[in-house]
């Protein structure tokens, strides 16, 4: 089974955190806070859950909107030839999820980040 999530739109997307947590292969639209989130994050952590899908744009106004089709179906079709790469993804994404995504991790981050912007006397936005 792959999930795609070809949103540009959401930051944070549930259907991509419930596939991680489901240990599902991904497939997203590698924007803004769901690109980092899913892609380049636990890439650093030598993790890979998720399938980036190019952006038809990379200059201009453009450059914020849409998905490269072909790519989006190019990298659902990996997923479900490739066994190999799909059970990786499948394994990396149920670690991640254990690591960084369960909400209880999650919300201790933010409450760090408060008190780390606090002593620095700074107020959180």
């Amino acid at each position: 089974n792959v999930v795609a999530v070809p949103s540009h739109h959401d930051n944070n997307p549930g259907a991509a955190m419930e596939a991680a947590k489901m240990g599902k292969p991904l497939v997203l639209a590698h924007f803004a806070g769901a690109g980092e989130l899913f892609v380049d994050r636990p890439r650093g952590q030598g993790l890979e859950v998720a399938l980036g899908v190019r952006k038809p744009y990379s200059t201009g106004s453009k450059k914020y909107f849409g998905i490269d089709e072909k790519d989006l179906a190019k990298q659902i079709d990996r997923l479900i030839t490739d066994d190999g790469l799909a059970r990786r993804l499948s394994t990396d994404a149920k670690t991640y999820w254990e690591k960084a995504l369960q909400p209880d991790k999650m919300a201790k981050r933010y409450l760090d980040l408060f008190d780390r912007l606090q002593e620095k006397g700074q107020k959180p936005a």
